[in-house]
């Protein structure tokens, strides 16, 4: 499902609510550009044979359609791939 989330009151972004995940996950160009720091320099890996960069962000924000709440530690990685899957559906 995709939903329009504002992150730190920035501007409406499209997010996928994965109703299996455990933690939430901001991709990394995302908050490179709202200005949130990303502290931790580990690596993810997933089915593939690649890994990737990860880090994680503290106090981070999020606002749907007036439900506001407030995440104490999200993951942060580069979601490139999927962001481009996600424009698609435009």
């Amino acid at each position: 499902m995709f939903l329009q989330l504002r992150v730190n009151g920035s501007a409406p972004l499209w997010f996928v609510l994965d109703t299996g995940a455990s933690g939430t996950v901001l991709d990394a160009s995302h908050a490179k550009l709202l200005g949130i720091k990303v502290s931790g320099d580990g690596d993810v890996e997933g089915t593939g044979e690649n890994s990737a960069a990860a880090g994680m962000a503290k106090d981070v924000s999020f606002s749907l359609k007036g439900l506001d709440f407030q995440a104490r530690e999200i993951a942060v990685l580069p979601l490139s791939n999927l962001n481009h899957y996600c424009r698609a559906r435009d």
